[in-house]
């Protein structure tokens, strides 16, 4: 049998999907190179070689990893089972101020990635995106399993949807005081054996892992682990269908021939070009060319959009996040059955410069402003809405008095004083539209603004 290896023509394929959002990362400590005293060296080769120091442990090499000290400490007389694990957590916390690792900040960059995998039990992979996308503001949600107490699992309102703000998930647990985390080979089959009991799974994050692709970056795992944890994150369907399950990027599994043959058999495709460092670097370049393209023909598509929803002067302008299109678009149902004009962008793709000015111009010409509020816009992402929001606060200023240019509508729970929400919305009446449904009182409060403001214009001329 040929080994499925992972090719040029491939790639094209994996940026449709990545687009769509159908990609899980799976992080793996090879991909975790810090800078130590000026020298370059894998995260958990700098972390043994600390903890073998601090625990007074001797007699080993540079191949020595975490689970071997362990294991020689927990041989000398009176061995405290916990110390390794306080020990470890203690020099990660050290850690906390080194540069983080080029590929992390490079899977960081790529925007679709909102669900993260990692077998390692540093904190690196969620410093990167809130360094990359959330101005170093800790706003990433890290969760992990455990084989003891409750299960974390991703938010319920993340099936089938964007995650905001973006998850990573350590399958292994996090590094803790206590030992709730794996160090050792022991830990790591106790994991495994908890992880198969249905009970105690996450099952949202299981669902997720098995219908989506996954990119298994530089986990390097020996060859029966390497098969355990792949069919353990596909939730025993790996044996199921036909469809692709994912890419396998790391030293030691290309090396493995008998591994390889496995993968090829379960439909997962091996990088054979490089290591799982040259596949992320590789990876962000092509995302950023691919993104760069597809850029293009979203103003493509609003050229056509905004011929085909022409804007009429005087109608209610709705701004809103992407996310929030479903309830955009029955807010605009509701109020054009109840005979009002109203305009958004339906697309919602991001607009280019040459829309940026139609749109905001838009604004100007319109009666009132409605911004949807809601969880999603609870963020310090550039996102276009923003523009809008500002534009229309500037607007307010040229605005007859009495009569409210902006009116927040809010859809879920989101209170007026949330975190990036401007000062100048939390100064005017919220109008609360759960999910979007319109209620008879905002419909004849709509009624009455605009008769109010006609009289205005009435009586100016």
């Amino acid at each position: 049998m040929q080994i499925a290896t992972f090719r040029k023509n491939n790639w094209k394929r994996l940026m449709t999907e990545i687009e769509q959002r159908r990609v899980i990362p799976v992080i793996g400590a090879e991909l975790l190179d810090v800078i130590v005293d000026g020298q370059a060296i894998p995260l958990y080769t700098h972390i043994a070689r600390e903890l073998a120091e601090r625990l007074d442990v001797e007699g080993l090499d540079d191949s020595s990893d975490m689970s071997e000290v362990v294991y020689i400490y927990s041989c000398s007389p009176g061995s405290d089972p916990s110390e390794p694990y306080y020990e470890v957590w203690d020099i990660l916390q050290e850690l906390q101020q080194v540069e983080l690792p080029q590929p992390l900040r490079q899977l960081a960059q790529i925007e679709p990635f909102d669900l993260f995998v990692s077998t390692t039990c540093d904190s690196f992979m969620a410093r990167a995106i809130n360094e990359t996308r959330f101005q170093g503001e800790p706003r990433t949600c890290s969760l992990s399993f455990a084989k003891r107490g409750g299960v974390e699992d991703i938010p319920a309102s993340s099936v089938g949807a964007q995650i905001d703000p973006p998850v990573v998930y350590h399958v292994f647990g996090m590094a803790n005081t206590l030992p709730k985390y794996v160090l050792t080979e022991e830990d790591l089959l106790e994991f495994g054996h908890h992880w198969q009991d249905k009970d105690r799974r996450p099952h949202r994050l299981v669902g997720a892992l098995r219908d989506k692709f996954l990119l298994i970056l530089g986990c390097s795992f020996e060859n029966w682990l390497s098969r355990f944890f792949l069919c353990a994150l596909k939730a025993d369907s790996l044996f199921i269908g036909k469809q692709q399950q994912g890419v396998v990027a790391d030293e030691k599994t290309r090396r493995d021939m008998e591994l390889s043959l496995f993968l090829s058999r379960c439909q997962t495709r091996l990088y054979k070009d490089g290591s799982a460092r040259e596949f992320v670097a590789e990876l962000a370049s092509r995302w950023k060319e691919y993104a760069s393209k597809t850029s293009g023909e979203h103003d493509r598509t609003h050229l056509k959009e905004h011929a085909d929803n022409p804007f009429q002067k005087g109608s209610f302008f709705i701004s809103y996040a992407s996310e929030d299109h479903a309830a955009a678009a029955l807010i605009k149902q509701r109020l054009e059955s109840a005979g009002l004009d109203v305009w958004f962008d339906s697309q919602r793709l991001e607009p280019g410069d040459r829309y940026k000015k139609k749109i905001l111009r838009h604004i100007e010409q319109s009666a009132f402003f409605l911004p949807i509020i809601s969880r999603h816009v609870v963020t310090s992402e550039r996102r276009f809405f923003r523009l809008e929001w500002a534009h229309a606060i500037e607007e307010t200023q040229f605005r007859p008095t009495g009569i409210p240019f902006v009116i927040p509508l809010a859809i879920d729970e989101t209170k007026e004083d949330a975190p990036f929400i401007p000062r100048e919305f939390m100064d005017v009446q919220w109008q609360r539209l759960p999910d979007g449904e319109v209620s008879q009182d905002f419909l004849d409060m709509c009624r009455r603004q605009i008769r109010k403001l006609r009289r205005q214009e009435e009586a100016r001329r």
